[in-house]
């Protein structure tokens, strides 16, 4: 139910016109630029730009940017090579972005080339988590343990959260290895006589738990965020 009530929010998001919205550039070096139509392009066999209003813009220059469908981050200085981007999700202090498709998200109406059955595309903005951040609007940052602890680690409430998604991770690790130990180990009781075992399912389902710890990681990390914002 969830997952059709993105979509057709989506679709709905793609469909409305949009109204009095300023279009914008903020470059790595140099003034801010506005407009009323910013568009994405990728030319065949050609390298993708923005045009503002007719005015072709490259892309590795642009830091920052908004269209119809909302502000975006060019990832290009933390993580380079292939074209990425993230979405600002929530403004703050500490404002969020998830990353995106910027071929969904770079022309006046979203593309959304999906089909009708898949209930959402992997890089289509969801708001239930974040990969990247700025503070004070600065410049973009990958959302890490080691980076939010020097960001924001001096707000009490937000440190127990960091200290919190720290004691995560290490019991994903620590569940990881046991359950690769208790597979490995059934199948060395009996050496020469590989079976799969009671024992052996037991160490899968132990290291596939493992997963479940990747919720609370990110839950632990968007709580010191928001604890930081709120102060």
């Amino acid at each position: 139910m969830k997952s059709l009530v993105l979509f057709f929010g989506v679709v709905f998001a793609a469909t409305a016109p949009a109204q009095n919205v300023v279009h914008k550039v903020v470059p790595f070096e140099g003034a801010e630029q506005t407009g009323v139509r910013l568009l994405y392009q990728k030319p065949i066999m050609q390298e993708p730009y923005f045009d503002l209003d007719g005015l072709r813009i490259e892309t590795e220059k642009v830091g920052f940017f908004r269209n119809n469908h909302g502000y975006f981050a060019n990832l290009c200085r933390i993580a380079p090579g292939k074209e990425r981007y993230a979405m600002k999700i929530k403004s703050g202090i500490i404002s969020q972005y998830e990353e995106i498709d910027i071929l969904i998200y770079g022309g006046d109406a979203l593309d959304l080339h999906t089909q009708p059955s898949v209930a959402t595309n992997p890089l289509l903005a969801t708001g239930e988590s974040f990969q990247f951040y700025t503070k004070n609007n600065g410049a973009i940052t990958k959302a890490n343990f080691r980076n939010l602890k020097t960001d924001i680690g001096d707000n009490t409430e937000s440190a127990t959260w960091l200290r919190a998604y720290r004691r995560y991770r290490w019991m994903q690790r620590g569940t990881l290895v046991a359950g690769a130990g208790i597979t490995a180990g059934s199948f060395l009781v009996k050496p020469g006589d590989v079976k799969f075992t009671p024992l052996s399912a037991f160490g899968l389902i132990v290291f596939a738990g493992s997963y479940l710890f990747e919720y609370a990681k990110k839950d632990a990390l968007y709580f010191a965020v928001d604890a930081f914002n709120r102060q």
